[in-house]
């Protein structure tokens, strides 16, 4: 009896420790396991960190950082992906590498996957969903779309990814040892979207880099200058402002000793808007000196620039700021001021008669009265008449003196002077120019001036300029007609202005030229 009851113990001792040691290898079991899926869930928290962090390297060495971990971490044998622009890719690993960093990597460039290798990826686009086949012949008996590098597949697992509606990626890993479970294909997944959104990240900076660039280019290469101001600053000018404005502080310090007198006003009008933020857009023309003028009338024409700006509010850096553009005119003013010279020798040249008369009456008197010295020297009783001669010859050198000078006030390039005048004196200079000319084509000209007309702010030389273009302009419009032909010059005082005209009896001008008047 006492052996029966020791060798039931003893069996029981030996069951016990039996299932404690089985128990035991079980939970070491379990905890290998769980220990092994959290070195791999650390592994892939890791790529999917380090996938992030491929910012700095080009979108070719992203695209293999993340098959790399795709392969490593589903532990694959193979892998593929096809682009929208039908760009593929082949990834195949070498089956005597090992998982920990053995395995070698081939990269195989393809033209994509056409409809003859359906079969592989064809479901997962169909369905437009992640597909999982751990038995590829079940699911594929045709065998279609096997990579040349891989004659037997075992099983695969692809992701299609979308941007909106619209197919740009599928990704896919073959040939895992083990069945692909869900794990394997949210990895996939993962990678697969995350490389293609840090892809078009990068394409997204790139686009960015060269839009910047090319702006930057236009900007800096740019014919005019330049500027951004903001708070009262320049805060940015690109090289053709630069050289433009030289060192005149206009936009960002109340400085004005450059400024031409006559645009001083203006200039300190658009400063102060600017200052008070009341800009909303503004174009202005204003001349400056590269450097300040000598003395108090600013005379130097040759250290001068004239320039056109325009201001325009925009958002700099989410702050308000104004933008401005400014053209040099320096040229272009030049050419017109030449071109008004040249306008106003032709007026001259239509009232060359009349300039010819007005010298050649004084010039007449003076040989006759030379003619008169010359016989009282003959003539001791006529020797009182010189003195008289003497004066008349001076009169008329001074009326002599006086057409030229009026000539070449009329003709000099200079700066319009606005002074306070009598309107009335530039329209008889204009009137006498031209009568010889108009009498000798049988024109007759009059004149109704307002002698009350108020003192008024002109540049007398423009006025007479005005005035005899219109004169000539209205004699070849009425030359070929038969009959009597007048112009008449005109100055009138009307509701507070003072009204011109050069009015003929010509045909006038057609209808459907009048709009060109002013061109």
């Amino acid at each position: 009896m006492f052996w029966y009851v020791m060798s039931v113990i003893a069996l029981t001792v030996l069951l016990i420790t039996g299932s404690i040691l089985a128990w035991n290898r079980a939970l070491k079991n379990q905890v290998m396991q769980r220990t092994e899926e959290l070195r791999f869930n650390e592994m892939r928290l890791e790529a999917l960190l380090e996938l992030n962090e491929q910012t700095h390297v080009s979108i070719r060495e992203t695209i293999d950082f993340a098959f790399q971990q795709m392969i490593r971490l589903t532990k694959s044998r193979f892998g593929y992906l096809a682009f929208e622009n039908q760009e593929g890719i082949m990834y195949t690993a070498d089956s005597t590498g090992t998982l920990s960093g053995g395995k070698k990597i081939v990269r195989n460039l393809t033209t994509g996957f056409s409809e003859d290798t359906i079969g592989f990826w064809g479901e997962a686009v169909r369905k437009g969903k992640p597909i999982i086949s751990n038995n590829y012949k079940i699911s594929n008996p045709l065998q279609k779309g096997i990579p040349t590098e891989y004659k037997k597949i075992f099983r695969y697992m692809n992701v299609p990814i979308f941007s909106g509606d619209k197919l740009v990626v599928v990704a896919g890993m073959g040939n895992k040892k083990i069945d692909y479970d869900s794990s394997d294909l949210r990895q996939l997944n993962l990678l697969a979207q995350g490389m293609w959104r840090l892809i078009q990240r990068k394409k997204n900076e790139r686009a960015i880099q060269k839009s910047e660039k090319r702006f930057r280019d236009l900007v800096e290469n740019s014919p005019n200058g330049i500027a951004i101001i903001q708070d009262g600053a320049v805060v940015y000018k690109n090289s053709r402002q630069a050289e433009l404005m030289g060192d005149l502080g206009l936009f960002d310090s109340p400085d004005y000793n450059q400024i031409h007198q006559d645009d001083l006003e203006k200039a300190k009008r658009l400063y102060e808007q600017i200052i008070s933020g009341t800009l909303v857009q503004s174009e202005m023309d204003f001349r400056f000196y590269i450097s300040p003028p000598q003395g108090n009338k600013g005379d130097d024409q040759g250290a001068m620039k004239w320039v056109n700006c325009i201001a325009t509010p925009i958002d700099h850096q989410d702050k308000k700021a104004l933008l401005l553009i400014t053209i040099d005119m320096t040229r272009a003013k030049e050419l017109e001021r030449r071109l008004t010279v040249q306008d106003k020798m032709a007026s001259l040249g239509h009232v060359s008669a009349g300039i010819a008369h007005e010298i050649r009456n004084p010039l007449s008197g003076i040989n006759i009265y030379i003619r008169t010295i010359e016989k009282s020297f003959e003539n001791p009783k006529k020797i009182h008449k010189i003195k008289p001669s003497i004066e008349a010859i001076r009169s008329a050198s001074k009326k002599m003196e006086s057409v030229i000078k009026r000539v070449m006030d009329f003709a000099r390039p200079a700066e319009p002077k606005f002074d306070l005048i009598d309107i009335n004196v530039p329209l008889q200079e204009a009137i006498e120019l031209a009568s010889v000319t108009l009498n000798k084509k049988q024109i007759s000209i009059t004149q109704t001036l307002d002698k009350n007309l108020p003192l008024c702010h002109a540049e007398p030389h423009l006025i007479e300029e005005v005035i005899l273009n219109l004169i000539n302009n209205a004699a070849d419009a009425i030359l070929q007609r038969n009959g009597t032909k007048f112009i008449r010059v005109s100055s009138l005082f009307l509701h507070n202005k003072i009204v011109l005209s050069v009015d003929d009896n010509g045909p006038g001008v057609p209808r459907d030229l009048r709009h060109k008047i002013f061109e």
